[in-house]
């Protein structure tokens, strides 16, 4: 266990990669995406102070679904190993409510996301949506990101 301090802009980790930690923010913020780098990057999330991150490689053992980078200087990470994980959370019995409320809010914004996405996707096919509509169509890439990783990472 231990902290990392970063500048804005490094990544903490890529997307396939097999997760060797994860991350707590201590200080400033990180953005989340999926396919960073590849000309069609797609922002998913930016996670503030407290905020955990990379669990599901640990907690699954599969790789990164997705690309994290720090926003500002000075971006401040607890980084935790699996092997240190059960002394983590033993040692912070209160971290172990946190990212399993972390998780929870992960679930329940797939879940909306995914019924938000469901709903657009009737409308169009019923001819009731415009297509053309920014709102949507970011909505339906983000829907999709998500669904590729699952079909490519193995996610549950």
């Amino acid at each position: 266990m231990g902290e990392k301090q970063l500048n804005k802009n490094d990544v903490i980790f890529r997307q396939g990669d097999w997760g060797s930690e994860f991350f707590q923010i201590l200080e400033d913020k990180v953005k989340v995406y999926y396919d960073l780098g590849e000309g069609n990057s797609l922002f998913l999330s930016e996670l503030q102070p407290g905020d955990f991150l990379g669990e599901m490689a640990i907690i699954e053992n599969y790789p990164r679904s997705d690309s994290a980078i720090a926003l500002e200087d000075g971006t401040k990470l607890l980084v935790v190993s699996p092997e240190e994980t059960g002394e983590y959370l033993e040692a912070n019995p209160e971290k172990a409510l946190q990212l399993m409320d972390h998780i929870g809010n992960r679930i329940r914004t797939l879940t909306k996301d995914y019924e938000e996405a469901k709903g657009i996707l009737d409308l169009l096919e019923k001819g009731q949506a415009e297509s053309d509509n920014e709102s949507i169509v970011g909505k339906l890439k983000k829907h999709l990101a998500y669904g590729k990783a699952v079909r490519n990472f193995g996610i549950r």
